[in-house]
């Protein structure tokens, strides 16, 4: 088979209902697809349970890029074990299809269907379900880093609903690895950096959603722990407000007579400045008191 005629098949090829992937996972249904994978929901025939597997089907971009990316992320997932993080069990590349895959927990709601923060409405929001979210969402972050490893794209659409209403953290597809040893030892390939001329300065292509990257990012400046706060701290923003944060505003100001103290800890976490950001986010659940 031609590199041509295998880059097409990659491209191409969706999953059907029936279909046995790794020899274990029968597709039952798609869930959604982003740039470099398509979800389906899967039963493993061994056990009856079902699960999420995630293939590769990269829509446009780099292929062997986009592959390399694609089988990263199933191997930084595979390293983390956390309550509010998507867990991936399996992994591998399928003998028919040739399409890599990985198998993870099926976050799906009460209607059986994949739902975000995205999908919430934020007008009579309950402020209890938005401080409980904080809580789900900073410890898992808190261990994220603490494993050496950056998300890079914190958004409400990768945060998703449980049945129970607490949210987990999910695709890892643009984390990068800061612990040397562990990126040698996942095979995690280096970030391929790219440089657009503007004027005469060089910019570096960011990594990144529009309207949650932190400024520095946005400048070209490389992903930190700091620029992961930021992004979250633009996610509860949105869900308290309805409005998206912009830099330089005074975030505090907005925050006001809220039912929890969020104008003391947003605009710690939404500082132009990233050395003026929290280190660690979970603590600050404790500052979420009722105003006296």
């Amino acid at each position: 088979m031609s590199r041509l005629t295998m880059c097409k098949m990659l491209v191409d090829n969706e999953l059907s209902s029936g279909q046995v992937i790794g020899g274990a996972y029968k597709v039952l249904r798609s869930l959604g697809n982003g740039s470099a994978g398509t979800v389906y929901e899967v039963e493993d025939v061994r056990s009856g349970n079902k699960l999420a597997l995630k293939a590769f089907s990269p829509h446009q971009g780099d292929l062997s890029l986009l592959k390399k990316k694609f089988i990263a992320e199933a191997r930084i997932l595979a390293t983390l074990d956390a309550p509010n993080i998507v867990k991936v069990y399996d992994s591998g590349i399928d003998d028919a299809t040739k399409l890599p895959y990985f198998v993870m927990d099926e976050v799906v709601y009460k209607d059986g269907l994949p739902h975000t923060l995205d999908d919430v409405d934020v007008d009579g929001l309950s402020e209890n379900f938005v401080k409980m979210w904080f809580e789900d969402l900073a410890a898992a972050l808190d261990y994220v880093h603490s494993m050496k490893i950056i998300h890079r794209d914190i958004k409400a659409g990768n945060v998703l609903l449980r049945p129970d209403k607490h949210v987990m953290l999910s695709d890892f597809g643009l984390s990068k690895v800061i612990n040397e040893e562990l990126s040698e030892e996942l095979q995690i390939p280096r970030t391929v950096v790219t440089f657009a001329k503007s004027g005469s300065a060089m910019a570096e292509a960011v990594k990144g959603s529009a309207g949650y990257m932190a400024p520095e990012v946005a400048r070209g400046e490389p992903a930190t722990r700091n620029s992961d706060v930021y992004s979250l701290g633009v996610v509860f923003f949105r869900l308290l407000t309805g409005l998206w944060h912009e830099p330089g505003t005074y975030a505090a100001d907005v925050l006001r007579d809220r039912k929890y103290r969020w104008d003391k800890v947003l605009p710690w976490m939404l500082s132009d400045n990233p050395k003026e950001r929290p280190y660690k986010v979970s603590g600050l659940a404790r500052l979420l008191v009722r105003p006296e």
